[in-house]
């Protein structure tokens, strides 16, 4: 196994921030991973490793990205809403956040109440949804992601994330098409049962307020909680309980 160790003497100096990983490896399992990082980090890495923010392996199986995020965790309080961004408020329950305020998790939950939503993506879901080209209003390349979820109970619909309108990159000034040159939105089902009802776990990581003010132009601590640079979210099938942990792991810049 081969790791990047200019990224690992990184890790050693702000453990308690979020830091992503690159890992070569050679048919080397997650456990594989960890024990390397372990034997980098001592075993306080199996508190770090937010093992839901492993991405499957890619090309050949030969890399994976590992995020370190905080841990040190308090009891959600109904105030944590306001950390959240404002157009999850109304589809949120809070259940963790961490002392510093830049690591967030919730779940998924209709103003009406419900948790079983139908889930949609736009673009290619094989075999998980990610980021896809298109043809943009230029004729050019352009690419793609957004989820959004419906309510099993009530049919209310809600956009849970979109490139184009959330997060860093959006503040940041990315441009956004208009949805007619945008690939469809797909339904999502459960890869056991076929089943189309889940339930679903939002985790959001975001920089320092400093860092955030001085990267995006002409940003205010207002944008602050809209500014997210990660967007990861776990699901579990409502018919069959099956669970696909980082179901979406998306890195907003």
């Amino acid at each position: 196994m081969e790791v990047d160790s200019g990224k690992f003497q990184i890790a050693k100096g702000v453990v308690g921030f979020d830091v992503t990983l690159e890992i070569s490896c050679r048919s080397a399992s997650l456990d594989d991973v960890i024990a390397s990082l372990r034997g980098l980090l001592g075993d306080s890495v199996d508190r770090l490793i937010d093992r839901a923010g492993v991405e499957h392996r890619l090309a050949y199986g030969e890399r994976y990205k590992v995020r370190l995020l905080p841990h040190r965790r308090t009891t959600p309080e109904a105030s944590d809403l306001n950390e959240w961004p404002q157009h999850l408020v109304p589809w949120i329950a809070p259940t963790a956040i961490d002392t510093e305020g830049r690591f967030l998790e919730g779940e998924v939950r209709c103003p009406c109440g419900g948790r079983e939503v139908t889930l949609w993506c736009r673009g290619e879901t094989e075999p998980l949804p990610r980021l896809t080209e298109f043809t943009g209003p230029d004729g050019g390349a352009w690419w793609d992601f957004e989820v959004a979820a419906a309510c099993a109970s009530c049919g209310t619909a809600q956009v849970l994330f979109d490139r184009y309108r959330h997060g860093w990159e959006a503040l940041a000034g990315s441009d956004a098409p208009d949805d007619t040159h945008r690939p469809p939105l797909r339904r999502w089902v459960c890869g056991s049962c076929g089943g189309g009802a889940h339930r679903g776990t939002i985790r959001l990581v975001r920089d320092h307020i400093l860092d955030f003010l001085e990267r995006v132009p002409d940003s205010v601590e207002e944008d602050y909680r809209n500014g997210f640079t990660w967007f990861a979210m776990d699901i579990q099938c409502c018919g069959c309980g099956h669970r696909t942990d980082g179901w979406v792991d998306y890195e907003c810049r």
